[in-house]
């Protein structure tokens, strides 16, 4: 068995050899090599939106607690205190509470009340459909403020 073995691993090894002097004469070894075509991938960045607000209306479907982490990675919110209000608001949407809580400190003291303002504006519908379990969180999040 061993010698049959060795006799088609003789003929795969004849044939790889006997392929690849098959293409070196066919190839023109003088000709010069042309260079592959560049091709060149632009990424654009993610648009900035001018307002928390506007930032908002395009996050909102992924002010989810799948989405969030990527999605803010990758547009985050305005740095300003608006922004800051909007990305509170989408956190907390997310069931992010604490990460809201710390956006939402983050805000000048008498501005505080005005995030807390946005995230009541935008999850109430939540709270007004029935579903205590996702407002819950999110409405002491705004009595805290």
């Amino acid at each position: 068995m061993r010698d049959r073995a060795d006799v088609i691993l003789a003929a795969v090894v004849s044939a790889f050899a006997l392929c690849g002097m098959t293409a070196l004469a066919l190839t023109d070894v003088d000709a010069p090599v042309q260079p592959s075509p560049t091709v060149t991938v632009v990424i654009d960045d993610p648009p900035a939106a001018a307002t928390g607000a506007a930032w908002l209306v395009e996050m909102r479907p992924y002010c989810n607690s799948v989405d969030i982490e990527t999605r803010m990675r990758w547009a985050p919110p305005p740095t300003t205190s608006d922004g800051a209000m909007h990305g509170a608001a989408c956190l907390a949407l997310a069931g992010r509470i604490d990460e809201a809580r710390t956006a939402l400190r983050s805000l000048p003291q008498d501005e505080q009340w005005k995030g807390a303002g946005v995230v009541f504006e935008v999850g109430h519908p939540a709270a007004d459909a029935g579903d205590d379990l996702a407002a819950g969180p999110l409405m002491e999040l705004v009595v805290e403020f």
